[in-house]
């Protein structure tokens, strides 16, 4: 049976003590809590099924209870030792709790050590992976769902890529399996190239599949595609420009299945909040939310459209 999943991806930049002490002229604690409600908007506006975050830390966290548990379940698991600055960051799931059952969970880290936090590769410190393994009730189709994070360094992406594809690998054949995160590479750059050459037989880039979809005649919509990473945080630029470059560092990809669609690929420019409790409207973070929407469970073999897509001359804008 046909299965809609409405995704939403977002890194929802730290509230450590690397963020500007202040942002618009607010202080900081200020102006995590704006970007908190705006999130809150986000998300009331969008109404995604799946939230695959990154960068969340505990006020960020505390947000997500406050606000949106009476809708929507979470897991979720510090990357390092509780109570670090930094190591207290986390990769969370949110689904609709009345949409879908939770199955089993857990996590793995990114690292020679996949069991313990230990560095990322040849990176510094810890980087984790959460997924859930999710059921529709009304069609009691099942799906994983995973919420990555790659850190920086010469071979982590590689290492960290290749640790994934044995993970996606070894589940099932006929496994529905989606993973999203902040993977620290522009799109179609050597780095991004990098990691997904000789991937492409274990996880599809679903950019490349909604375009090849297009190409194809499919009913496709998209949003923005240029810009997924906002250089400008902070600086008074709270939208990206119609001619911006900033390449997409922010994905979501899955496991190849031939009986799987996508209806909508783009990131979401718009500002959230209004000024009813003093929160201007404004930017959640420096990555704008990437919203994917797939359907899983149809008749027709897609299994043509999961390969990187060709753009000719220019391989990364359009």
């Amino acid at each position: 049976m046909e299965t809609k999943i409405h995704f939403l991806v977002q890194n929802l930049r730290h509230s450590g003590s690397r963020m500007p002490v202040k942002d618009d002229g607010e202080p900081k604690n200020l102006a995590l809590y704006k970007r908190c409600r705006r999130f809150k908007k986000m998300v009331d506006r969008l109404d995604p099924d799946i939230i695959l975050a990154q960068e969340a830390r505990p006020g960020w966290l505390k947000s997500f209870e406050m606000w949106l548990s009476d809708r929507y379940d979470m897991v979720y698991k510090e990357r390092g030792q509780l109570g670090v600055p930094g190591l207290d960051e986390s990769t969370p799931i949110l689904w609709k709790k009345e949409k879908y059952e939770r199955l089993s969970d857990g996590f793995f880290w990114l690292s020679e050590t996949p069991e313990l936090p230990t560095d990322s590769f040849d990176a510094p410190g810890p980087r984790i992976v959460t997924w859930v393994w999710l059921r529709d009730k009304e069609t009691q189709q099942d799906f994983y769902c995973f919420s990555n994070h790659f850190g920086f360094g010469e071979k982590v992406r590689i290492m960290s890529q290749q640790q994934i594809n044995r993970v996606l690998d070894a589940l099932p054949e006929g496994t529905y399996a989606f993973i999203g995160g902040d993977y620290n590479a522009y799109y179609r750059t050597e780095k991004y190239n990098e990691f997904m050459d000789g991937s492409w037989d274990s996880v599809i880039d679903l950019r490349d599949m909604a375009l090849n979809l297009r190409d194809e005649g499919k009913a496709i919509t998209f949003g923005g595609m240029k810009s997924g990473h906002n250089l400008a945080f902070g600086q008074g630029r709270p939208l990206p420009e119609v001619n911006d470059t900033h390449p997409q560092i922010d994905f979501l990809m899955m496991k190849p299945h031939p009986h799987v669609t996508v209806e909508h690929y783009g990131f979401d420019y718009s500002t959230y909040d209004d000024m009813d409790d003093g929160v201007e409207p404004g930017i959640i973070s420096d990555h704008w939310g990437l919203e994917v929407k797939v359907t899983i469970g149809i008749e027709e073999d897609t299994s043509s459209c999961q390969k990187p897509h060709e753009y000719g001359e220019d391989p990364i804008y359009f």
